[in-house]
Formats: C-alpha cells, structure tokens, sequence
C-alpha cells in the first residue's frame, strides 16, 4: 500500500464527490492495474529475493505517482494551475521515488555475481523453475497491459507518463531475461545473470534519466 494513498482518497472523495473519485481510480487503473506486491516472487533464495526487491522497487515508483496524480487532478479541479506549474503536485514525492530507484540500482549492483547463482542452482528443481517462469511471464503480461493504457490513455503531464512507462520497462525486461535464461532449465549458468544483463542496467538508467527530467523542472 502506498503512504498517504488512502487518506488522500478520503479527502479527495469529501471535496468534489464520486464522479471524480471514479476519474481517479479509472486513471490509476491505466497506471498499473494488477501489479502484484513483491513482483508474485518468493523469498526462497537470495536470486529469488532480489527480482522481488526489484519489481517492488518499481512498483512503489508507480505508487509515488499515483499520489502526485491525484494531487494534480486536485489542482485541475480547482483550476490552480499555478500550484501545478510549481511542481506540488509531484516536488514533495521525490524523495520516495529517488529512494526507490536507488533500490534498482543497488539490487542491479550488488546481485550481479556468480554466488547467487549458484546458490541458486543448489536450492533450485525443475518445478521451482517452472514457478518463476510462469510468475515472470504473468507479470510481464501485467506489466505490459498496463503499459498500453498508460500509452493510450493516461491524461497527465508527458513527465509522468515517461516515468510510468520506463518504470513497468523495467519490470518488462526483468521478466523477459528471466523466462529466457531459466527456459535454459537447470544449472542455470555463471554468465546468465539477469542483472548483469546490459537491457537490465539500461532500463534501470532509462528509470533514473525519466525521473531527473523531473527534478530539473522543477529546480
């Protein structure tokens, strides 16, 4: 759950009533509608863990958004355009979503080695393999629809579409190397560490270039 959400919900809800709710909750739909908590993925091994810490790293960088698109549509509500062209809709989310980033990095940093995959393979069987074959597919396949609406639909600022998109990017490419390389089945090798994948550190980039957009907009 992220902070704030469901008190801004209330407030929002008691000032401009159900028609604009539903407005709001149609719009975060679009955003990501379905996104497990922790990616669907378990904690039984340490490589395991760290697609969850990364997926749910993404997940609240929707959050944060969530938030700030709320605020803004309070701001067009009372056609405070001022408030939004200062940024307040989104200033006062970027520590969170600077923190959550930094946690894509870091899981991207310190899990691309050899002793997460093999431990890995010492833990591992053909139907734990299967499981988070189909867990990544699924989220992918979330990810993805959530991808489109966003694409087609979201009515915000393009600095906050960009962010959405590159944030559920980088869901999407995790989720693509892991099918891929533990389609391999078992051992799954040394070299085939999703996190040393270049399309992986790229998205995590692409996710922290959106945001910095952001920060310069409004410095």
């Amino acid at each position: 759950m992220f902070y704030g959400q469901e008190s801004i919900l209330g407030i929002l809800s008691k000032k401009h009533g159900v028609d604009f709710m539903i407005k709001i909750q149609e719009d975060l739909e679009k955003m990501y509608a379905g996104l497990p908590e922790w990616g669907g993925f378990g904690k039984k091994t340490e490589y395991e863990n760290a697609f969850g810490q990364f997926t749910e790293a993404c997940h609240c960088v929707l959050g944060s958004l969530h938030i700030s698109a709320m605020r803004y549509n309070e701001f067009k509500q009372q056609g405070n355009e001022q408030a939004i062209n200062q940024g307040k809709h989104i200033i006062q989310d970027f520590e969170h979503i600077d923190e959550e980033i930094s946690i894509t990095e870091k899981v991207v940093r310190v899990y691309d080695k050899e002793i997460y995959i093999n431990d890995f393979n010492t833990k591992a069987d053909e139907r734990y393999l299967d499981d988070l074959i189909n867990n990544a597919n699924n989220l992918k396949n979330i990810a993805k629809n959530s991808k489109d609406r966003v694409t087609i639909q979201f009515e915000y600022p393009d600095y906050m579409v960009n962010l959405s998109i590159a944030a559920l990017n980088s869901i999407i490419t995790l989720c693509s190397n892991i099918e891929h390389t533990m389609n391999e089945g078992l051992p799954v090798d040394i070299y085939s560490n999703v996190f040393g994948f270049p399309s992986v550190k790229d998205s995590v980039d692409k996710m922290r270039m959106k945001f910095e957009i952001i920060k310069n907009k409004y410095k």
